[in-house]
């Protein structure tokens, strides 16, 4: 298939580059211009309004793409989180209170642990999540913190925090994990570095674990180590990590 009917824009402003890069190098297709065209549109034309059209519209939609594109039976399964905190409370308002719940967090950037830690967050942040779970998870900032809010130190405090180096010998990160995130940062290492992390990964999976993996992210190379259970989702392979 030819692909570069969907970068005409990108490609016409460079007609005689030849352009290789991946990720975050890569060419913008021309949807991205029409989409940012319309953001653009929609932010002014829904001023007064914009967290009815992208929590009552706008994610909906992306929910349905996303899950028809994953084969999911409910587009309900999907959540869109940008931090720590928003997963963890969209799992506890999910399930049994009473049922344990912990979450490691982790980056090798210290500084990015401890902005994360503090949980504090612009209030426009946490504008469009439902009146009820702002008012339950978060707290709302006064005086010099006007305009922020924190999250909840009983939710907060169910997040442990912890500096980790993907290409440490070893992670002292305790377990077994019942699901691991690592998404969209293999990409950087080649594939024998993608192998020896996925070894040391693997060894902090429970039975039943499962790793949660970025779209652009295939381990077909490591099928010895996990094996596919979804479109970005894998197990431990039988025998592996033993």
């Amino acid at each position: 298939m030819n692909y570069k009917p969907l970068f005409s824009r990108a490609l016409g402003l460079d007609p005689e580059r030849l352009h290789f890069a991946a990720h975050s190098h890569h060419l913008w297709p021309d949807a991205s211009f029409d989409g940012q065209v319309r953001a653009w549109a929609e932010a002014n034309r829904f001023a007064d309004r914009k967290w009815d059209l992208i929590f009552g519209e706008v994610i909906p939609e992306a929910q349905g793409h996303v899950a028809r594109e994953l084969g999911l039976p409910s587009p309900d399964s999907l959540i869109f989180a940008p931090n720590t905190h928003e997963i963890l409370l969209r799992i506890v308002s999910a399930i049994d209170r009473a049922a344990p719940v912990r979450i490691l967090a982790t980056d090798v950037d210290t500084q990015v642990l401890a902005t994360a830690s503090r949980g504090v967050y612009a209030i426009d942040r946490v504008a469009g999540l439902d009146p009820a779970i702002r008012k339950r998870y978060f707290q709302r900032g006064t005086g010099p913190n006007e305009g922020h809010c924190r999250v909840n130190p009983a939710l907060r405090d169910l997040i442990d925090y912890r500096p980790l180096n993907l290409l440490a010998t070893r992670y002292d990160v305790g377990g077994p994990f019942d699901a691991l995130f690592c998404r969209n940062v293999m990409i950087y290492f080649d594939k024998p570095t993608q192998r020896g992390i996925l070894s040391r990964l693997i060894q902090h999976m429970g039975d039943d674990g499962l790793l949660y993996t970025g779209h652009s992210e295939n381990y077909l190379h490591a099928a010895d180590l996990i094996q596919p259970c979804g479109r970005t989702l894998y197990r431990r392979a039988q025998g592996a990590g033993a």
